[in-house]
């Protein structure tokens, strides 16, 4: 999910939460109350969201059994056979 996904998703719960509570008839506090609370929960979900996207996204550890010594060809070299 990219950031103005995430904030048009922002905008628009807010805005949805602000009506609902003022349809309901709760006071201007009640309804900011709310409208922060919906912000922050929203806001700590999108944090742990791309928390798990950057550890998904992790490089593999290195094989400790793979030889470091290894002879390396160039790509005009052709490759030859090693005879044990």
């Amino acid at each position: 999910m990219t950031l103005p996904k995430f904030l048009l998703g922002l905008v628009c719960t807010t805005i949805i939460v602000t009506m609902w509570s003022l349809y309901d008839g709760a006071d201007f506090v009640t309804v900011a109350i709310r409208a922060v609370i919906v912000l922050v929960i929203l806001q700590i979900g999108y944090f742990c969201f791309i928390l798990m996207k950057v550890r998904a996204q992790q490089k593999p550890k290195v094989d400790e059994k793979a030889p470091t010594d290894a002879k390396t060809y160039s790509k005009s070299e052709p490759l030859k056979k090693r005879v044990s």
